[in-house]
């Protein structure tokens, strides 16, 4: 979405004084500091705004939640908890954004190497989420604990303080994600109405979203409306499937486990997506252009990475 940027000057006298900038798309609005630049984002972004010395950065963001998706509780990524998957969450607290209760939390993304920290700040209005996370980059850990996110307090406060949402009516197009098979060079819409939709994979409903111990099923068609998975059994063992969330606003990157798993008794015996763990069954008909059979590739989460 486009935004208007206008750009005022602080009229406070504080020895924090910061001449600021205003973002308005008409449903959003915040201040922040005025030297920070506006960089591309994605589809799911709304702006992305970054200080170009530090590279501290800003990403708002808003997307409408599927029907059957159900909120992780306090907003909090399940999979951080261990840390097992390069997404530790460190603190979390309540609080209001414009009036509207708002949940805060941090979490450390990497390894010793390449440490981030990310602050986000979710809300919830009308079926729709908001998202507002400042993301700190540092390459060692000696920086990491020195100049850690706090030390943009300031800015941040100016942002949340002014931050303000407009109830505006969404449509629901029903596109949550995005799958990505790198090996094949493919990327393709994730959606929870229907399958039968050009450069579109169905979440089964019945399934897990990424971000929880459970198995997330995608079914694709094999030959027809693009035939988004008429090459999954090329996949190999090892390989990588990507899927970004929108939701969550993460990468989830899984490893795939095993290929050529076909049921043949499905239609009388449907497929389930156990809980447990957090894995990925991709699915398909078979053979091309039949529906005698599930042709199906399984994957296990190996890492969470920002969107």
């Amino acid at each position: 979405m486009l935004g208007i940027i206008v750009l005022a000057i602080s009229l406070s006298f504080s020895s924090v004084d910061t001449e600021k900038a205003h973002f308005n798309n008409e449903e959003i609005s915040f201040d922040y500091p005025s030297n920070w630049q506006q960089v591309n984002s994605s589809d799911s972004k709304v702006i992305i705004l970054e200080e170009p010395n530090s590279r501290f950065k800003l990403e708002v963001n808003i997307e409408v939640t599927p029907q059957e998706w159900v909120k992780p509780e306090n907003f909090i990524n399940k999979l951080s908890e261990s840390g097992e998957y390069r997404l530790k969450l460190l603190k979390h607290e309540k609080r209001k954004i414009n009036g509207t209760l708002a949940y805060e939390n941090t979490y450390q993304l990497g390894g010793l190497q390449d440490m981030t920290q990310i602050r986000e700040v979710w809300l919830e209005k009308n079926n729709v989420i908001y998202s507002i996370i400042f993301v700190n980059p540092h390459k060692a850990r000696e920086n990491f604990l020195k100049n850690s996110i706090n030390s943009n307090q300031h800015e941040i406060d100016m942002v949340l303080e002014s931050f303000t949402v407009s109830n505006l009516q969404h449509l629901d197009d029903r596109v949550w994600g995005e799958i990505l098979i790198p090996s094949q060079g493919t990327s393709w819409k994730i959606r929870s109405d229907t399958v039968n939709e050009y450069n579109s994979v169905y979440h089964y409903p019945e399934s897990s979203y990424t971000g929880f111990n459970g198995t997330v099923g995608l079914l694709g068609h094999h030959t027809l409306y693009s035939a988004p998975f008429a090459n999954i059994p090329l996949l190999k063992t090892g390989e990588q499937v990507i899927i970004k969330d929108y939701l969550t606003q993460k990468t989830y990157i899984y490893e795939v486990t095993s290929v050529g798993d076909i049921r043949w008794d499905y239609k009388d015996n449907p497929l389930t997506f156990p809980m447990g763990s957090p894995e990925l069954t991709l699915v398909t008909c078979w053979p091309p252009g039949t529906d005698q059979g599930a042709y199906m590739v399984h994957a296990r989460l190996k890492s969470i990475d920002l969107l």
